[in-house]
């Protein structure tokens, strides 16, 4: 009766056969897999920019200040709000920006992207947070580190809100 149980092994390698037949095509079929989709994925990506310190002189060779000043006027934003009709920020932003020939030459490239980018982040916050007159000091610091994130040729020295009114 011991022999009734027990498998040949002739039997034995039959079975193990397409069990390692199939593991093998599964882990060829992985791999390849893996292989083209990093290779259409990689494709579209964006390429990962690192930047690029580069000193920007404070002056000119003729003395003067390498800086300019540029401005986003006519800025409407709907902040945060549960009310029914939420009140409007009016803005108008300052920026002081070097180089003072390519600075504002490439802000003036950005103003979409820089006007988008004012509009999502005042949007963000509520009502009593733009109320609160400490929180300009930290929202212009917040402004100039998203500028300077985008600018490639230029610095954002400082921010500025000469006009800011919710109505």
């Amino acid at each position: 009766m011991a022999k009734d149980n027990q498998v040949p092994e002739e039997q034995k390698k039959e079975k193990k056969s397409p069990s390692i037949i199939i593991l093998i095509v599964v882990m060829l079929i992985s791999v390849v897999g893996a292989f083209f989709t990093g290779k259409i994925m990689g494709s579209n990506a964006a390429p990962v920019a690192k930047p690029v310190e580069v000193a920007i002189p404070d002056t000119l060779e003729d003395g003067t200040m390498n800086i300019d000043q540029v401005m986003i006027s006519d800025l409407a934003i709907n902040p945060m709000s549960k009310r029914k009709n939420p009140p409007i920020l009016a803005l108008e932003i300052g920026v002081e920006i070097k180089p003072k020939i390519e600075g504002p030459k490439e802000f003036e490239e950005k103003i979409i992207k820089i006007k988008d980018l004012v509009n999502s982040y005042f949007a963000a916050k509520n009502v009593a947070y733009l109320r609160d007159p400490r929180s300009k000091r930290v929202m212009k610091k917040e402004l100039k580190q998203i500028l300077n994130r985008l600018f490639e040729k230029s610095e954002v020295l400082e921010i500025y809100f000469p006009v800011y009114l919710i109505r």
